[in-house]
């Protein structure tokens, strides 16, 4: 036990006396004189003085509990349920996290929530003891120490900023423990100053956070919660491309999810637009200009999605971004950054059975659509050739190759289309009826592109067997993942099949058939990528087909092969969008024989008012692949990249935003807290003054004043009570003539 005030508990002590001294002083003493006659009373005289005695002796023992108490509670006695003596002013070791992610810019009484965590961690800072190790941690990734001294602690709180690369309270608060469990101090102390957002605590990770919490005793924690209850706002979640690459006159397509907390309301949704990069000629914009505009109706607390499209695009490098206009509390998440790229149309080859063209018509169709074509929007240029025509056939020019129901093939053809899907080509072979010996395929460099050995082929003339995706992670079924549940692969039965068995040591199966045997398998050669379908899509309606895959309403075929021929021409790896945090690898033409580039950053709009400036920052070229590599991206907004060298004029970019997590103000349930901290001491705050009371418990135990204020009443009550009791119930004292009785 400790005292807040330990001297007034020394008085109270020393007044128990006063009691004991009055009861000796005025003590009376009885005259003593014989009167035989009287001897019987005398006896039951006698009797009656003990029991008043001990009354007095009740009385006083009553009334000196009486000042020990009140001596007691002005002591402000404490139970310590920890480690070490208690004590309000005994150094600490303390941990100040502080939230720095851009969803602390939220701004409430003019002052952004950032600011209002900093205000109370300087105040914090002044009330901290002296000689106590403190540190100051944020969000963004960073590796923990203690602060030089209190000065440099203020320093670091003062300099704060956003963070676009920001981690969760639960990791950084893993760090602060660490850093704990270095320090000799007895009290040690972590505080945060966080909005209390779902996306400061995401769920997935306070599971393992309870565990760590159990085994770091002796540490308590504060929560200042410095968020807005019933947030209002309106924001761009995210704009998703339709595609990361586009072709010449072919509009990007953006599908634009927005959300509103809050009561409803309308706002004006904004595209801008700059580009072609580094292009002087009059059609291009060095400055982003209005290309569309769209009204958003947002319900309360609900979202709106909007498909857009911006148009009239020639090859290069575009950059913009969508802007809700209006003020609101959190205007960093009212824009979304963007770059598009425009290129050539992909040239793909495809090898058919004779006729080729009647052959080969589903998937050219598929792939660019005659009203495409003729439109000179297509994103594919496709040549079709039998396959006596396709080994005379010159296939540098193409980025992918489809060879429907190939014959065996002489090796050196192999070896030649192998060598160039080492180089970052691509393949897709569909087997079919004209296979052949399989002997044929199972050995030679044919291998290196197929999935595996070839076993035996199998049937299902029940038309019940069809392709069964069981996991949509891999790129030709990202479109897929929303409608996962709703695509009708069973209405396309597959026949006829090759079972492919051993399946090579690197291949990985993308699409399964629904009795488990490999449909679609993928194996890397190199730079490039071949892909095994186990059936064919060529077949006529008169040749018995092998599968309906193409037939009928086929729109999965036709998804399908698009994501396919994308992919293998290498588009898949094709980004320019990416999010904080993410690796940038940005893929430069060997040609051009760039040693090295110069990385633009943009505008640091997160802390506009920073007097620092963003430098450009130069880049090496990989000699070997040709590509430049950032590991971490930590900043938002549309980057540059430029290369002026050896008469080479070279302009490229990217963008990056903000994980759509990141932004979300929905608040976490203080349930979910309390069940993460049930095992240590945790407290929740909103304002200094609780605040204060919680960390002086903490320090110096439970104060158990108002139970012994409660007990004192309780005892002056009592001796109230008994006092007029004993008083009026004392017998009267002898006559003068017989004998005085004692007082």
């Amino acid at each position: 036990m400790g005292f807040v005030t330990p001297l007034f508990f020394w008085v109270g002590l020393g007044l128990i006396g006063i009691p004991v001294i009055l009861h000796l002083i005025f003590r009376q003493r009885g005259k003593t004189v014989v009167f035989p006659a009287l001897r019987l009373l005398q006896q039951r005289y006698e009797v009656r003085k003990r029991r008043l005695r001990l009354q007095h002796l009740l009385l006083l023992l009553l009334r000196a509990l009486v000042l020990f108490l009140l001596g007691m509670a002005l002591a402000r006695p404490t139970i310590n349920f920890g480690e070490g003596l208690p004590s309000e002013e005994a150094p600490v070791a303390a941990v100040l996290i502080f939230d720095t992610s851009p969803r602390m810019a939220y701004r409430f009484q003019n002052q952004t929530r950032l600011q209002a965590a900093q205000s109370l961690g300087l105040w914090l800072l002044r009330e901290l003891p002296r000689d106590s190790d403190i540190a100051v941690l944020e969000t963004r990734p960073m590796p923990p120490r203690f602060a030089v001294d209190r000065g440099a602690a203020k320093t670091q709180i003062e300099r704060l900023q956003f963070s676009a690369l920001t981690e969760s309270i639960p990791k950084a608060l893993e760090k602060a423990i660490n850093l704990l469990e270095t320090s000799d101090k007895t009290h040690r102390e972590v505080y945060f100053f966080t909005d209390l957002t779902t996306s400061a605590w995401p769920e997935e990770s306070l599971g393992a956070l309870r565990e760590r919490l159990k085994a770091a005793r002796g540490i308590s924690y504060y929560i200042f919660d410095v968020g807005i209850q019933n947030p209002a706002d309106s924001g761009i979640v995210h704009a998703q491309l339709a595609s990361e690459v586009m072709v010449d006159a072919m509009p990007a397509s953006f599908e634009i999810q927005c959300r509103r907390w809050g009561p409803a309301e309308t706002r004006a949704l904004v595209g801008y637009l700059s580009g072609p990069l580094g292009k002087a000629e009059s059609n291009a914009q060095t400055e982003p200009v209005k290309r569309v505009q769209e009204t958003v109706e947002f319900a309360q607390n609900g979202t709106a999605t909007l498909n857009v499209r911006i148009g009239g695009l020639t090859q290069g490098v575009y950059q913009g971004y969508f802007q809700l206009e209006g003020d609101s509390p959190l205007g960093v998440n009212d824009r979304w950054y963007f770059t598009i790229q425009v290129r050539p149309a992909f040239r793909v080859l495809i090898a058919a059975p004779q006729p080729a063209g009647q052959h080969a018509v589903y998937l050219s169709q598929a792939l660019a659509p005659e009203t495409l074509r003729r439109a000179g929007i297509s994103r594919y240029q496709c040549d079709v050739v039998s396959y006596e025509e396709l080994q005379k056939q010159d296939l540098s020019p193409y980025a992918a190759y489809f060879l429907l129901d190939p014959p065996p093939l002489p090796d050196s053809f192999w070896t030649k289309l192998r060598d160039l899907v080492r180089t970052g080509k691509g393949v897709a072979l569909f087997l079919g009826r004209s296979l052949g010996s399989i002997e044929k395929w199972n050995a030679g460099p044919v291998q290196d592109l197929l999935a595996g050995q070839i076993l035996v082929q199998a049937r299902d003339p029940g038309g019940e067997l069809h392709l069964r995706p069981s996991l949509y992670d891999h790129y030709l079924l990202t479109p897929f993942r929303s409608v996962a549940g709703s695509v009708p692969w069973d209405m396309f039965p597959v026949y006829r099949y090759w079972v492919l068995d051993p399946l090579a040591s690197d291949a990985y199966v993308i699409v399964p058939l629904s009795n488990g045997h490999p449909a679609i398998v993928e194996r890397s050669v190199q730079k490039g990528r071949a892909i095994t379908v186990a059936t064919a899509i060529s077949d006529l309606p008169e040749e018995s087909p092998w599968s309906m895959l193409t037939m009928g309403q086929a729109w999965p075929f036709v998804i399908l092969a698009n994501q396919m021929a994308l992919y293998l021409a290498g588009a898949g790896d094709l980004r320019s969008n990416y999010f904080v945090g993410e690796p940038v690898r940005l893929e430069l033409d060997p040609e051009l024989r760039l040693t090295s580039v110069l990385l633009e950053p943009p505008p640091d709009v997160l802390n506009s008012d920073t007097k620092e400036a963003t430098l450009p920052v130069r880049v090496n070229v990989d000699p070997e692949s040709h590509e430049i590599l950032i590991s971490a991206t930590d900043q938002i907004g549309n980057f540059r990249v430029v290369a002026r060298e050896a008469g080479v004029d070279f302009h490229s970019g990217f963008s990056v935003n903000c994980p759509s997590h990141i932004m979300n103000l929905d608040r976490v349930s203080a349930g979910l807290l309390e069940q993460t901290f049930a095992d240590v001491p945790m407290q929740i705050a909103r304002d200094k003054e609780h605040l204060l009371r919680q960390v002086t418990a903490g320090r110096t135990g439970l104060e158990i004043t108002p139970y012994l204020l409660g007990l004192l009443a309780l005892i002056m009550a009592l001796e109230q009570v008994l006092a007029n009791r004993f008083y009026r119930s004392s017998p009267a004292a002898p006559s003068t003539q017989s004998k005085t009785a004692p007082a």
